[in-house]
């Protein structure tokens, strides 16, 4: 109980609580879409990811029993293999491994275990410390680094990749969301100018069907309609809003995504030019 006390009450404890508060930056993920959208594809390629990772362990493991068996006992000739990277042990192994995984210095590694008797004496072939024949270095440390580099982390970044086309699949506008834009705006554009006052919005708002507008969800308060409105900053021009600005300022509030190529898209965007 003591300690207890002595620990919560002296100020360095205070400033590691402190420290707590800059948990605070991850309420920013509410506000940026593009970030949710990052974190959602990371969440949907974690099982890939796992999978993946278990392949790199296994290929870690072969590779270190392998160097072991190749590589034991080599001299330590004061180049890049000693007492902190060597095959001596398998913990070890895999620890130099990781580390020529990522391109540190893994082909100075290699030059160390090529190492041959010679005149300079830096082995004995007696003794047990000279390498194997050179060519075996080569091909054991360029086949790893070509597993890992160029096929492994290139399959990483594939599962990435189409979880991150997958998600922005998911959150694209589809062409229902559309349609229900043009039936509301043609019913309070009854003309067909493509314009239509700005203090019509809330109305249009109120007449579109989610993600677009508001139709669908329930009792609105009239600061969350205000909150709309400001999010959708549609362009005013002297208290007229034209139909091709409106969608897309919607379009961004819903997604920030742009439109999709629709027949009702192409013929705004020809009504604009």
């Amino acid at each position: 109980a003591l300690l207890l006390e002595s620990f919560f009450f002296q100020p360095m404890a205070l400033r590691v609580l402190r420290v707590l508060r800059a948990l605070r930056m991850l309420r920013l993920v509410r506000g940026a879409k593009s970030l949710r959208m990052l974190l959602a594809t990371l969440l949907q390629a974690l099982p890939g990811l796992g999978n993946v990772g278990s392949l790199v362990l296994v290929v870690l493991c072969v590779y270190a029993a392998m160097g072991m068996h190749l590589f034991w006992g080599v001299a330590q000739t004061g180049g890049f293999l000693g007492d902190d990277a060597n095959f001596e042990t398998f913990p070890m192994a895999v620890l130099l491994l990781i580390r020529s995984m990522t391109g540190e210095s893994w082909n100075g590694i290699m030059r160390d275990c090529m190492v041959q008797e010679d005149a300079r004496g830096l082995c004995s072939y007696a003794e047990g410390t000279c390498a194997p024949h050179p060519t075996v270095a080569i091909v054991y440390f360029l086949s790893f680094f070509l597993v890992t580099n160029l096929v492994l982390f290139n399959i990483l970044i594939a599962i990435i990749l189409e979880k991150k086309e997958r998600v922005s699949n998911d959150r694209a506008l589809s062409p229902a969301a559309i349609e229900s834009f043009q039936e509301a705006w043609s019913r309070i554009d009854g003309a067909g100018t493509y314009c239509m006052p700005t203090a019509l919005l809330p109305e249009l708002l109120w007449a579109v069907d989610a993600p677009l507008g508001l139709k669908g969800q329930g009792p609105v308060s009239r600061a969350a309609m205000l909150r709309a409105l400001d999010a959708a900053a549609a362009p005013d021009h002297q208290g007229l809003c034209h139909m091709h600005e409106t969608l897309l300022a919607l379009a961004r509030m819903a997604h920030g995504q742009p439109l999709p190529a629709t027949i009702f898209t192409e013929e705004l965007n020809r009504a604009v030019e």
